[in-house]
Order: C-alpha cells, then sequence, then structure tokens
C-alpha cells in the first residue's frame, strides 16, 4: 500500500512500477496479483531484500538508469544492487 494514500498500492502494469488507487481495477483478481510480491532477503544483512512479483515468478524489481522501476526476468539482472531494497521504518524523501 502507498504509504501516504490509503487504498492506493504499488503495482507493475505494462512492465513498470506505478501507484493505482484499488478503487478504479477493472479486475480485481488481476490488480491484487500486480500489486502482490514475495520479499527475498539476499544477503546476511536482515535488511536487505529483492521483491520477485507473484504473478510472474522469476521477475524482479530492479532500478533503471532513468531512476524508473520495472520487473525483469532474473536472467537479464546483472547487479543484484539494481535489484534490492532496504527496510525502513520511515519514508525516505
Amino acid at each position: 500500500m502507498e504509504a501516504t494514500r490509503p487504498d492506493w498500492y504499488v503495482r507493475h502494469a505494462y512492465g513498470f512500477l506505478r501507484v493505482d488507487p484499488k478503487y478504479n481495477a477493472y479486475d480485481l483478481t488481476l490488480f491484487k496479483l500486480d500489486s502482490s510480491f514475495i520479499a527475498h532477503q539476499i544477503t546476511s544483512n536482515l535488511s536487505i531484500y529483492s521483491l520477485e512479483t507473484v504473478n510472474f515468478g522469476q521477475h524482479y524489481i530492479s532500478s533503471q538508469a532513468d531512476g524508473r522501476l520495472m520487473i525483469t526476468p532474473i536472467a537479464d539482472i546483472i547487479d543484484f544492487q539494481h535489484a534490492s531494497f532496504t527496510l525502513s521504518d520511515s519514508p525516505s524523501m
């Protein structure tokens, strides 16, 4: 869920991540799948994770050179530094 807007969710659509309201979902089942991810701990540091999509197995969220986030097949991820995230108690600005 998006931290500042209840009922808005981070989801992937057309390969990129976006934030959409749940109430605008045409297909609620697909919306739920697109906004569900599996967190995988990727290092011995307990706060660093990669996020795999639920409905596209072996596809992970990765950052692109232009700053956008997209889902990428694991075979295409060269550097997992671009596909890892740190847990935080507060949103960063």
